[in-house]
């Protein structure tokens, strides 16, 4: 299974003993908002694994940055809300309506609410700013 993005490539990567990961994979543009975007999001999750473990997220189990950056995590079997709830013929993304599951809705909540309450250290926490993303 391979998905492809205007920047990315997602794809399922099973071993012999039956363990699935993903692999995302992207060019490696170390002065680019997206690469920026990509250190700031691991950090973050590695931070909620280690101080709320209790908070499900994606683990991160190994990158690398070549001429691709890389990252294998864990696979989340499904697909994806745009997949389950944009029809397949939809319209321009301004003039599409679709309609998200409460328990998707309360989900969210649930771990934003989660990850807002997490108590990570001040000295290990940062806000972050526009210009962190924009190198500004």
């Amino acid at each position: 299974m391979l998905y492809t993005w205007t920047w990315a490539i997602v794809s399922k990567v099973c071993f012999d003993d039956g363990l699935c990961w993903a692999v995302k994979m992207d060019q490696n543009r170390p002065d680019s908002i997206f690469g920026r975007a990509i250190d700031f999001g691991t950090s973050a999750a590695d931070l909620l694994q280690r101080y709320c473990p209790r908070i499900p997220i994606n683990t991160a189990r190994g990158c690398g940055v070549h001429k691709l950056r890389y990252c294998f995590t864990d696979w989340v079997q499904g697909e994806t809300l745009f997949d389950k709830y944009f029809p397949k013929e939809y319209p321009p993304m301004g003039k599409a309506t679709i309609t998200i599951p409460q328990k998707t809705v309360s989900s969210l909540a649930e771990f934003v609410y989660n990850v807002t309450t997490c108590p990570i250290p001040a000295n290990e926490s940062k806000t972050l700013l526009r210009s962190d993303l924009i190198g500004g």
